[in-house]
């Protein structure tokens, strides 16, 4: 039934290629989801600003990223940068693709923003 293909996707282990997480303040689970999300965008796109665009997008798309708090979720993607950012708690992830030899800045920002 379709309550068992549900169940069955939500059990699903996640392949991952080599990363290295540099920091993480999101929910148990969602990093993994979030940098699968990255490596899906980097393999299809040349460009970063086109990567980080397609990253967004699947986040603001996927259920388990949205949330009932207000504010947008932001995407760095590049070889080298550096940030000073201010962030919703428990919505920041900062990892490197070690295949696509790319840095990935993810957050969310604006909750508390009038």
């Amino acid at each position: 039934s379709d309550s068992s293909e549900e169940g069955e996707k939500r059990d699903q282990v996640i392949e991952l290629g080599p990363h290295r997480i540099k920091t993480s303040d999101l929910p148990p689970g969602l990093d993994q989801k979030a940098i699968w999300l990255a490596e899906e965008a980097l393999k299809k796109n040349q460009m970063d600003k086109e990567a980080a665009t397609e990253i967004k997008l699947g986040l603001d798309s996927e259920e388990t990223f949205s949330t009932n708090d207000e504010g947008a979720w932001h995407v760095i993607v590049g070889n080298h940068f550096a940030s000073a950012i201010t962030y919703d708690t428990k919505y920041l992830l900062f990892f490197d693709l070690l295949d696509f030899n790319k840095s990935v800045l993810i957050f969310k920002s604006g909750q508390f923003c009038t």
